[in-house]
């Protein structure tokens, strides 16, 4: 998966709603809505079209969230960095952390891959090459959970393995056809196995706080700067 882009068609009048929502909030916050509802969404419609398509491209950005990620015990992620000098090790909640698979990591993931390791797909399909015998390697020691996004516009799918002892014991994923019903997508269900806890309201997903940033890259930006060691 690592690298693709989304082959979804733009949908900003999906977005229109959502955004008039968001104008009506913003309008009757300031005020500006004494008149009636019909009036209001006027108003609202005339400002999103002399915004025009950028502000329709911000909203359908903003509901994307599309990560491909390697989590396990912090512990067991900082012996990565070892093996992958780019790698960004970024501390969750629970003990775990998370690598990001960016695409300076895939590329030193495909250097150090080799031709005889069995690679497991997940679900979609796709991954980048070497992160499965990566993930096998580190999970030695403890459980290690391979977790994709591909959410555009509100719709699309995760991916979700997980390897114990350098096996297999959890491949699940869905896609736009047929998403999961909360609290059980597939990404949660990993975390679950291998030992996340999620409070009343919330899943797993949540839990770990893994909706703060969208992408790879913007996971690795936020935590470049701090280094890790277990001593």
């Amino acid at each position: 998966m690592g690298g693709l882009v989304s082959e979804r068609p733009f949908s900003g009048f999906m977005t229109l709603g959502p955004a008039m929502t968001v104008f009506r909030v913003i309008v009757t916050a300031f005020g500006f809505a004494n008149g009636e509802q019909k009036c209001l969404d006027v108003f609202v419609l005339q400002i999103l079209f002399v915004l025009g398509p950028s502000f329709l491209f911000f909203c359908e950005l903003y509901s994307m969230h599309w990560i491909q990620v390697l989590i396990g015990p912090t512990e067991a992620l900082i012996e990565a960095r070892g093996k992958l000098p780019s790698a960004v090790v970024c501390p969750l909640r629970q003990g775990f952390a998370l690598i990001p698979l960016t695409q300076e990591v895939e590329a030193e993931l495909r250097e150090r891959a080799t031709n005889d390791a069995q690679e497991v797909l997940p679900v979609s399909g796709e991954m980048a090459q070497g992160a499965a015998e990566l993930a096998s390697a580190l999970s030695s020691n403890a459980p290690i959970v391979y977790a994709a996004t591909f959410i555009h516009g509100g719709t699309g799918g995760q991916d979700a393995i997980v390897w114990l002892k350098g096996e297999v014991v959890l491949n699940v994923g869905d896609d736009e056809e047929n998403m999961s019903a909360w609290p059980d997508s597939p990404i949660s269900r990993a975390l679950r196995r291998i030992g996340v806890t999620a409070e009343t309201g919330e899943d797993e997903f949540d839990a770990l706080g893994l909706g703060c940033y969208r992408s790879n890259e913007s996971w690795a930006e936020a935590h470049h700067l701090k280094t890790y060691s277990l001593v």
